[in-house]
């Protein structure tokens, strides 16, 4: 739904999840995502395209539709940083193999503010927190291999577009990667701080 004073959005999504075992033979089940999100546009802070978003998603069995993958720092396969046997690192799944297929659940929510200063230069805003837990059944099964994990992020994004359809932009994210609920703590220990910074040129046609 979209409106004078912004828009508004719900979110639904099936992901099919299949295992070919040798052991338990082919099992097939449904991972489900739902999420909400809304855009006030804030025209009394000096542009009329200045924005103010809001987002929320909750996932069973289909953790790329909480936004990780969509992170620069992260992938859907594994979340951390990890030298040697320090650092903070999980292995992450749609569902971890047993004797039936244990979903994995997650949510996300971030809140993000878009300011132009001119026509051509804006900057966004946005901090956010993803939180990833596996069940028990899994945990005590393999410890240190798939743990819950907490992802806390900042972000500030600046773009300038001197011409329609180019622009180049600068990027800074702070992250912060906890795991948790590991039983031994050499294995997967505490928390990790991340900075991280990149340039983009996208050429739009």
């Amino acid at each position: 739904m979209t409106q004078a004073w912004g828009s508004a959005q719900i979110m639904g999504a099936l992901h099919e999840l299949k295992r070919p075992s040798p052991s338990f033979g082919l099992e097939t089940a449904w991972g489900y995502a739902f999420g909400a999100g809304i855009e006030v546009k804030t025209p009394q802070t000096g542009n009329p395209n200045n924005s103010v978003l809001l987002q929320g998603v909750w996932s069973k069995g289909a953790v790329e539709f909480t936004g990780l993958a969509a992170s620069p720092v992260t992938t859907a396969s594994a979340l951390g940083f990890r030298t040697g046997a320090s650092g903070a690192a999980t292995n992450i799944l749609d569902a971890v193999e047993g004797t039936t297929l244990h979903k994995t659940e997650a949510w996300s929510a971030y809140a993000g503010y878009r300011h132009y200063w001119t026509p051509a230069l804006r900057t966004g805003f946005a901090a956010g927190v993803t939180d990833i837990g596996y069940d028990e059944v899994v945990q005590d099964a393999l410890p240190g291999f798939f743990n819950d994990a907490r992802l806390w992020q900042g972000f500030v994004s600046t773009i300038w577009s001197p011409v329609a359809g180019l622009d180049l932009s600068l990027d800074l994210v702070y992250s912060n990667v906890k795991v948790s609920g590991c039983p031994v703590v050499s294995i997967c220990p505490g928390t990790e701080d991340v900075w991280t910074a990149w340039t983009r040129i996208r050429r739009n046609f």
